[in-house]
Formats: C-alpha cells, sequence, structure tokens
C-alpha cells in the first residue's frame, strides 16, 4: 500500500498512471501482462513437462529433467548361485536394461538362460520364446546360432576361466504387447576357443512380465553381478 502519492491517496497506484495497481504478493509470484483491460495480473509459473518449479521468497528456481533417464531397480552378486531373479516388476513398464558383469559359471561350456514370468517368479515360462544368440569368435566373419523355444539364450559356450559380461535390453514389458529382447554381449566361448561377441535377441507371445530369472544350463554361477534399470520415460 501508498501511504501517500501525488495523487494524495492511499490506494495502489493504477497501470494506467504509471503503477502495477497491486499492493500484497506471495512467494515466486510475478507481475504478467493481461490484454484484459491493458492490466497486470499477479502469477506464479507451473511446473511443466520435465519441469519443476521452486517458488521462494524473491526467487523462482527452475529445474529441468532428463524425460528418459536409468533408474537403478537391483543389483545382485553372484556367489555359487543357481539362479539370480528379480521379482516385483509389475511397475516397471516399457524398456529395461540388463546390465551383466563378470559373470563366470562354475561349469565349464554352460549357456547362459533367461526366463520370465507373469506371476511374480512363482512359475516361470518354459514355452513360448522365439530366441537366439547369434555369435562369432573376434577374428571371424562365420556367424553361429544357439536358439531356443524354452529359454532365452544370452551367450554360447562360456569358459569358467573368464568373464562373461554384456547388456540387454527388454521392451514393451508390461505394456499389454508381446516383449522382445535384444543385446549384445562377449564371452570366451569353449566350442570356438576364442573371445566371442554375441547378439541376443527374442519375441515372445508372453504379456504381463513381473519376473526375471538368470540361471546357466548346468551348474551355478560362481561369481559376477547383474543389475537391472528402468528406463523411465517422461
Amino acid at each position: 500500500m501508498v501511504s501517500r502519492n501525488i495523487w494524495n491517496s492511499s490506494s495502489p497506484i493504477p497501470v494506467t498512471q504509471g503503477g502495477v495497481e497491486q499492493s500484497t504478493y506471495i512467494n515466486g509470484q510475478l507481475l504478467i501482462g493481461n490484454s484484459t483491460g491493458n492490466t497486470l495480473t499477479k502469477s506464479t509459473l507451473t511446473d511443466g513437462t520435465n519441469c519443476t518449479i521452486i517458488n521462494g521468497a524473491g526467487s523462482s528456481t527452475i529445474n529441468f529433467s532428463n524425460p528418459d533417464k536409468w533408474v537403478l531397480i537391483q543389483t545382485q552378486s553372484a556367489s555359487s548361485s543357481s539362479n539370480i531373479s528379480f521379482t516385483g516388476l509389475s511397475s516397471y513398464g516399457g524398456c529395461q536394461a540388463v546390465v551383466l558383469s563378470n559373470i563366470i559359471p562354475s561349469t565349464n561350456g554352460t549357456v547362459l538362460r533367461m526366463y520370465v514370468s507373469n506371476n511374480n517368479g512363482s512359475t516361470y515360462f518354459t514355452t513360448n520364446y522365439t530366441a537366439c544368440c547369434l555369435y562369432s569368435s573376434y577374428n571371424s566373419s562365420t556367424l553361429n546360432n544357439i536358439n531356443s523355444t524354452t529359454y532365452i539364450p544370452l551367450s554360447a559356450y562360456i569358459s569358467s576361466s573368464y568373464n562373461y559380461s554384456g547388456v540387454v535390453f527388454i521392451y514393451n514389458m508390461n505394456e499389454g504387447d508381446y516383449f522382445v529382447t535384444n543385446g549384445y554381449v562377449n564371452w570366451y566361448d569353449t566350442s570356438l576357443g576364442t573371445s566371442t561377441i554375441g547378439i541376443t535377441q527374442t519375441t515372445s507371445k508372453i504379456t504381463g512380465m513381473t519376473a526375471l530369472k538368470f540361471q546357466m544350463s548346468s551348474g551355478n554361477i560362481a561369481s559376477g553381478k547383474i543389475s537391472l534399470y528402468w528406463i523411465k520415460r517422461a
């Protein structure tokens, strides 16, 4: 309020006479032009897509967020484990990324397999997969193929003397559609006798996945880590 001005008035000075016609404000409030009556209207900035507004005393802070980001769901470490499983995935729709780090099997020449469940791990599907892993020696152009309809192969024959690592993406998880996977992996293959590069891919008629399981075709997972990420979208 103005106690005294050139108009000898205690009222706020009107916009038409060079004032703002306002007397009180809340934190973060701005005066914004309004074509109706050519006035100024008090207003605060509001949140938008990938944007959060924090209104403070004499300040407004705008925070932008990345619309797509990797959110870690869980990391599990193997120690002579029969399998590694991730449950409670019903709220993570869309796309996930499985990061496999330094996996070593306890049994030489075994295949790393993935299974999915739609009842939170009570049972896992052993049918309805159309899956393969195409692989080749690092110094060869010849492609080999291991395929299955009863599991998802993430490798061929891993040596127990070298580690296996890779990234596998899962699409359409919990979105009412058939899921697909693809990924790039690397291991030392006992059948080829060399470091091996693999491309794993899957299409499946299974919908509504809520759990994942990883295990070797024989024996345990001696060591290594598996991390599951949710690629969160805006």
